[in-house]
């Protein structure tokens, strides 16, 4: 453990050290895979299918927010669309564009899940965008779970239902795009993938908000277990198509994915925990302390000092407050002018 909290630590200082290098290269190169997955998988506009078309859009997204690689994403699936016919084109713009106004209306800050979906529904480990939303977002995350898994369903339903009827001839323009919505969106395995992403991502968010011990471990695998619930009983129950070794297997590794990123971004020794408690003129408090994880431990006296501080900048703000009412003053606007809670953030932000 200790030497996967000193690799984890040096990555931290590189990174911050390096960060406005390191960031635009990590998004270059995750521009590049995605791109290059997308060329794969449609590649219908052959115009788009150069390397140095894909270099200059992937440098295009390195300087530009997360959405702006979303956007130039869309318009690569909508292009190939467009190349494929005329009337897939039009209605990949119709979808991507009410993806597009839903998604930055109700979750813009999600940019990752609707680039990183794809990706993983492609290299068979899906269950690991819903379990690292709920680890690292609310429930609420659960709308970009739905929109990743069904853009994703969209491109899968395009290449292998749409592409072999319009290149065989055997139907009219009327005729296939009638049968588009059906042959994208008619599949039970579509569905079962969208409540399947939902659920996990709302179990996941809700067990990680107990206040016990190893909870988010316990999310982790109550949120696998959820997934597969839905996947393979769902499946049997719809008789929809799918792999349930595959699915397994799948999901498995997704957990372990997920854990592996949760132990570098959130790590904390349970062994550790301690239980304060203390009191003013107003009030009692019970605090419930636990330690991140450090490969060189933490020391109780720095504990000490920050319990110290703790209780220091609750006192002044209760002062604060008695002093506000005596002024004739709203405590929330003394509060506003003394940010105690930033204070205390700062006071605690090295345990």
């Amino acid at each position: 453990m200790s030497f996967l909290m000193e690799i984890k630590e040096k990555l931290k200082g590189l990174y911050g050290e390096y960060s406005m290098y390191a960031l635009p290269i990590l998004k270059f190169g995750l521009a590049m895979i995605v791109f290059t997955m997308i060329n794969n998988n449609m590649g219908y506009l052959q115009s788009l299918n150069s390397l140095p078309i894909l270099i200059v859009l992937a440098a295009v997204s390195a300087i530009l927010p997360l959405n702006g690689m979303v956007i130039i994403g869309m318009f690569l699936i909508i292009a190939h669309s467009f190349g494929l016919g005329i009337e897939i084109g039009a209605v990949s713009t119709i979808l991507y564009m009410v993806i597009a106004l839903v998604y930055f209306r109700l979750a813009p800050n999600d940019a990752l899940v609707l680039i990183l979906s794809p990706l993983a529904c492609s290299l068979n480990i899906p269950a690991v965008i819903p379990l690292s939303l709920g680890l690292f977002r609310g429930p609420q995350a659960a709308i970009s779970a739905v929109f990743g898994v069904f853009s994703w369903q969209y491109l899968h339903g395009v290449v292998t239902e749409i592409a072999p009827l319009k290149t065989s001839g055997t139907l009219s323009q009327i005729a296939l795009l009638q049968k588009i919505p059906t042959l994208i969106m008619g599949g039970h395995g579509s569905y079962l993938y969208m409540v399947a992403f939902a659920a996990t991502t709302i179990i996941v968010s809700v067990i990680c908000r107990f206040a016990t011990k190893y909870t988010r471990e316990i999310a982790l695998i109550s949120g696998m277990a959820g997934y597969l619930a839905v996947m393979i009983g769902g499946g049997i129950a719809l008789k929809a198509e799918m792999n349930p070794a595959a699915v397994i297997v799948g999901t498995l590794v997704s957990g372990v994915i997920a854990y592996v990123i949760d132990f570098f971004i959130y790590s904390v020794d349970y062994e550790k925990t301690k239980y304060i408690q203390f009191e003013d003129e107003n009030y009692y408090y019970y605090v419930k302390a636990i330690p991140k994880l450090h490969s060189d431990g933490i020391h109780e006296e720095e504990f000490e000092n920050e319990v110290e501080a703790f209780k220091g900048i609750k006192g002044r703000q209760n002062a604060g407050n008695a002093g506000a009412e005596s002024a004739g003053m709203n405590p929330a606007q003394a509060e506003k002018e003394v940010d105690f809670e930033e204070r205390l953030t700062d006071s605690l932000k090295d345990l």
